[in-house]
């Protein structure tokens, strides 16, 4: 069991943190997050339900706040390609690559006005 509260686990995620901040990869931004007005609390994509809060099962609202950001672009490859060594849940590795959001592209097809055709 980890206990994030304890200074022998929290003294290292500080640490890391300070290393990606000298090397510019932390950053703070301002961002749309998923607000629980009854919790007040923010929420991951993957705990609100329907629309709602899967704590409580109030509606959410997007609320800007201030928020540390990690760049993680450059990494995408391998951090995806990493998860086949760790012993992950296979739903986890799933939300870790929607997470990490690495994209090929899309098709989108668009109605000609007063047509049947597609473009």
């Amino acid at each position: 069991e980890v206990n994030t509260t304890d200074p022998k686990f929290y003294k290292w995620t500080q640490w890391i943190f300070l290393k990606l901040l000298e090397k510019g990869l932390a950053y703070e931004s301002y961002e749309p997050i998923n607000w629980c007005p009854s919790c007040k609390t923010g929420l991951a994509n993957e705990e609100v339900v329907s629309g709602n809060c899967e704590r409580c099962g109030t509606p959410t609202n997007k609320k800007t706040l201030k928020q540390w950001m990690i760049k993680i672009t450059k990494y995408a490859d391998r951090l995806i390609d990493d998860l086949e060594k760790v012993d992950y849940l296979e739903k986890i590795k799933i939300q870790q690559i929607n997470w990490i959001g690495k994209s090929f592209g899309a098709e989108v097809d668009f109605l000609v006005a007063d047509s049947d055709d597609k473009i």
